[in-house]
């Protein structure tokens, strides 16, 4: 019976070691490459002293681009009438709550406001002003 433990403590031993060995071998992965300068200057490897700096990149791109649904905005007069003045054009810039237009109402002949929900950039423009003589 003790050489049996003991044949049976030995393999334990041994397999823990072996274990040992293993995990070392994994653990023991360096974080550090070293190259050499002249292989460095050969495959245009550059090094400089770490500073704060912005980093840009330019990707070429082809296509076409276009503005998500999600981030325009159509706006139409509340009543059908008259356009009186239209304050902004295509390419303009606006701020929420500019006026973009005064438009007189066909049914009660009031003016009324039309004013931007949201800042953004005016892409199109469907109305013009009516001139009367």
């Amino acid at each position: 019976m003790k050489n049996y433990l003991i044949a049976l403590f030995i393999f334990v031993g041994i397999s823990s070691l072996s274990q040992l060995v293993w995990a070392s071998d994994e653990d023991s992965e360096e974080s550090i490459s070293k190259i050499k300068n002249e292989m460095s200057e050969k495959v245009g490897i550059e090094t400089t002293r770490l500073s704060p700096r912005r980093l840009n990149q330019e990707i070429s791109v082809y296509g076409k681009t276009t503005i998500g649904v999600e981030q325009l905005f159509q706006i139409n007069a509340r009543y059908n009438g008259v356009i009186k003045t239209i304050n902004y054009t295509i390419g303009d810039k606006v701020k929420k709550g500019d006026l973009l237009a005064v438009i007189e109402s066909n049914e009660s002949l009031n003016t009324y406001e039309v004013r931007s929900p949201v800042s953004g950039l005016v892409i199109q423009r469907n109305g013009n002003v009516v001139l009367r003589n």
